[in-house]
C-alpha cells in the first residue's frame, strides 16, 4: 500500500485503482471498473467472478498468468518485486470496446 500511495503522490493527475491484498489494512477487496466499454473485475484472489467482467485481474499467486476461459480474459500480472524470482507487470490496452492484454518482463525493458 505504501507503493500505491507513493504513486498517487508522484503522479497526481493519474487515476490509480487498488485492491486490498492479504496483508493490506485498507482498500477494496474487489472492484469492477469499466474502461471504454470493457468491464474489468479486480480482485486479490480469483473467486466469485463478477458476471459482467470481460477481464479478471487477480494477484494472489504473484506468478504471471494470462489465459482466456469461456470468453473471459484472466490475468495475474505477477510481481514487479524481485522477491518472486523475476519482475513482471501486466499491460492492458483498451480502445473502443476492444482490448489486448499482455505480460511484460521488467528486466527485459530498455529504459
Amino acid at each position: 500500500m505504501d507503493d500505491f500511495v507513493a504513486l498517487g503522490k508522484d503522479f497526481p493527475h493519474t487515476k490509480f485503482y487498488n485492491v486490498r491484498g492479504n496483508v493490506d489494512d485498507y482498500g477494496d477487496s474487489e472492484r469492477l471498473e469499466t474502461f471504454e466499454g470493457v468491464p474489468i473485475y479486480m480482485t486479490h484472489i480469483k473467486q466469485n467472478i463478477h458476471p459482467d467482467a470481460k477481464i479478471v485481474l487477480y494477484g494472489d499467486t504473484h506468478a504471471p498468468a494470462l489465459y482466456v476461459n469461456s470468453g473471459i480474459t484472466y490475468m495475474d500480472p505477477g510481481s514487479i518485486c524481485k522477491d518472486y524470482g523475476f519482475r513482471t507487470f501486466g499491460l492492458i490496452d483498451v480502445f473502443e470496446d476492444e482490448y489486448t492484454c499482455e505480460i511484460k518482463f521488467f528486466d527485459s525493458l530498455v529504459l
